[in-house]
């Protein structure tokens, strides 16, 4: 059985993924690079985020420690994907629809200031967010800007409710 290192770091960092207070619900990661990982709470009152963060970020700091250095970024997940889309993203302004649910399609709207964030350096935002939620992503910039839309091969994601 393969293992993933990030999942295993996580796990043997954070007691509460171990006793499954908390769980991770999906892995993204470049290798070395960078790593998204969506965790949500098994038991009421649980911030899973915060918890696998840690206090003063020595949780994640020491999985990143662990992993040589890849950042780790811990987003919520959450069962209405327009809202899981943004969490993943990292982007609080932006505004996301579900423009296809049976071909699990999203267009997200992001300002102008944040289209480049929204992509990532070499476009790596955009493709772990598409690995993490398994949507077809198109961002586009709220003005409608001649920007062409970056989009995301379709794949499985949760429907939006």
């Amino acid at each position: 059985m393969i293992t993933c290192p990030v999942r295993a770091a996580l796990t043997a960092r954070v007691p509460e993924l171990a006793n499954g207070s908390v769980e991770i619900i999906a892995v993204a990661r470049e290798p070395g690079l960078l790593a998204k990982v969506a965790v949500r709470s098994r038991v009421r009152g649980i911030n899973a985020v915060a918890v696998c963060i840690g206090w003063g970020g020595l949780r994640i700091a020491d999985v990143e420690k662990r992993l040589c250095g890849e950042h780790v970024s811990i987003i919520a997940y959450d069962s209405d994907t327009a809202r899981y889309v943004i969490n993943a993203l990292g982007i609080k302004s932006a505004i996301a629809e579900v423009i296809n649910p049976e071909q699990r399609r999203i267009r997200v709207y992001v300002n102008p200031d944040d289209y480049a964030r929204a992509l990532g350096k070499v476009g790596h935002n955009l493709r772990l967010v598409r690995q993490l939620t398994s949507c077809s992503i198109h961002i586009r910039t709220a003005t409608g800007a001649n920007r062409a839309p970056m989009v995301a091969p379709p794949g499985s994601c949760p429907r939006s409710q």
